[in-house]
This record gives C-alpha cells, sequence and structure tokens, in this order.
C-alpha cells in the first residue's frame, strides 16, 4: 500500500498552482487544478487507505457531507493527516514529544499559518522575516 501511494502521489498535480494554469484548465476540463488534485487525493484514499478495517467516520451536516467537492477535502485531509504521522513517525517522533515540544510546535505552526495567509495576500514572505 505504501508504494502504491508514493507512486501515485508522485502523479498528483500540486494544490497550489499558478493562476495561469488553474485558468487554462478551467476552460479546457471546468474543474480548477486545486479541485482536480483534490479529487486525485480523494480517489487514492478511497482506493488505499478506506480499504483497512479500521474506518473513520466523519460527523457533520448530512447536506454538506453529501457534496462530492466537500467529500474530496475532507478525504485528501485525512490522507494529508495519516501521510503526516506516518512521516512524522518515520522521522523519529514520538507521542511524548508532542506534549514536551507543545509550544515549539504551537509556534512553528503559527509562523507557517502567518506565511501563507502573507502569500496569498501577495506579500512577499522572505521580506516580513
Amino acid at each position: 500500500m505504501q508504494e502504491i501511494l508514493h507512486r501515485r502521489l508522485q502523479h498528483i498535480s500540486p494544490l497550489i498552482g499558478g493562476e495561469e494554469s488553474m485558468i487554462e484548465d478551467s476552460q479546457v476540463a471546468g474543474i480548477s487544478t486545486q479541485e482536480r488534485s483534490f479529487q486525485q487525493l480523494a480517489t487514492l484514499y478511497q482506493d488505499t487507505i478506506s480499504t483497512l478495517s479500521y474506518r473513520v467516520q466523519v460527523q457533520g451536516r448530512v447536506d454538506f457531507l453529501k457534496d462530492e467537492k466537500v467529500a474530496n477535502r475532507i478525504r485528501a485531509c485525512l490522507l494529508a493527516g495519516i501521510r503526516s504521522a506516518v512521516l512524522w513517525y518515520q522521522l523519529g517522533a514520538r507521542r511524548w514529544r508532542l506534549v514536551v515540544y507543545r509550544r515549539r510546535i504551537q509556534h512553528t505552526a503559527a509562523n507557517l499559518a502567518r506565511r501563507i495567509a502573507l502569500t496569498s495576500e501577495g506579500h512577499d514572505v522572505r521580506s516580513s522575516n
């Protein structure tokens, strides 16, 4: 399953692309690069992780969960979370480190969120450091 994930992740277009590619994709296929990426990640999740005996149950408003775009994003997030946990574990991290390094993790996450927000607003991230 890891090999399948590895192989198929290499062929999925990035979630953040240039505006030109999103415009071209929207005109040609009727869907943005980002939405196509969510579709591909959701399909990968369904083909791999969701086949395991342990099932993740998502709670929420049924009318939202039935929306294919929302379901694709949820599956993509679940895949990202599982992948992050596996990579984190492979790097030697353990549960107790979450407690010990909690403030450092929060600080890093806040900095990343700030940098993403600045990037999406069109600011140069390097000048803000």
